[in-house]
């Protein structure tokens, strides 16, 4: 049950199998220092990903596993090669469950972020940060509310230890302030500039690096990439729900003096999605503002 004593014991002791053994750390610096996940572009990926596997060699096979290396029979016995995998690449499904189960329990968050310090690096190889983070923010909205510190720490470790170039995600503004400043309030300014983005976006504007490789992106089209992205950073501001969608509608309602007249459809479009793809404490503004508008 959440938040019960069970539940936090189970979490300490989660915490104490991962962080506790030495040789698991190790083993995941070790791989992300040496190891680079576009492997496409790289001649000698797979000289490095066997080099690894010398170094922290794996058995898989009923046989070796008994045998366990003692002389046996089961020592000799030849497993198959790997070509691709190891236990730090499997583990990362595994941590992005335990990170959601971590959310779950708000007195066990500071655990969580001890976690992310030490194998928060493995989010280099995740092969969909993004909708990883979109997906954990909306649905987990409520208890990341009340824990600003860890959802901005969260992204940073998601989105931070990528290897893609800079602005590819989030705009310099936000990564100009340190995730550990929860007081930051993000003037009109700002969602302005956030909401052009994501309207020349649209339009077909380069608005990421160029050297953004589009092949082996989450996403089919900086269109759909720019929408994601933006829900993704405004989720993680440490500013209240109905600060943001007001915001967000301050963009049109006072700013649309700035926008010219024949691309403000445009701009109306964008905040209507943005709001739409938000969790319900944002766009329940607009119930709101109708309901004020009303009486």
């Amino acid at each position: 049950q959440e938040g019960s004593s069970e539940a936090q014991v189970c979490m300490f002791i989660i915490q104490l199998l991962l962080l506790r053994p030495l040789e698991f750390r190790n083993r995941v610096k070790e791989f992300v220092t040496d190891n680079m996940p576009d492997h496409w572009n790289h001649n000698n990926w797979y000289e490095q990903h066997m080099a690894f596997h010398r170094k922290f060699a794996e058995k898989f096979s009923p046989e070796s596993l008994v045998g366990g290396g003692g002389g046996g029979q089961g020592s000799h016995h030849q497993t198959l090669p790997i070509y691709f995998t190891n236990v730090c690449l499997r583990f990362l499904p595994v941590l992005d469950i335990i990170i959601h189960r971590f959310l779950e329990v708000h007195q066990v968050h500071k655990r969580l972020e001890m976690v992310l310090e030490q194998l928060g690096a493995l989010y280099k190889f995740h092969d969909h940060p993004i909708t990883y983070l979109y997906n954990t923010l909306h649905y987990y909205e409520g208890q990341l509310r009340e824990s600003p510190k860890l959802k901005r720490q969260l992204v940073a470790a998601v989105v931070g230890n990528s290897i893609r170039p800079p602005g590819w995600a989030l705009t310099e503004e936000y990564l100009a302030v340190p995730h550990e400043e929860i007081t930051w309030k993000p003037k009109l300014s700002y969602y302005t500039a956030l909401i052009k983005r994501l309207v020349l976006a649209f339009r077909g504007v380069n608005v990421f690096p160029r050297d953004m490789e589009w092949r082996f992106s989450e996403f089919g089209n900086s269109g759909c990439h720019a929408l994601h992205v933006t829900c993704v950073e405004l989720m993680a501001l440490p500013v209240e729900p109905d600060a943001v969608a007001n915001n967000l509608l301050d963009v049109v309602l006072k700013g649309h003096c700035d926008i010219v007249s024949a691309e403000l459809g445009e701009w109306v479009n964008a905040v209507a999605l943005v709001l739409t793809w938000l969790p319900e404490n944002y766009w329940i503004v607009i119930h709101h503002k109708i309901e004020h508008l009303l009486k």
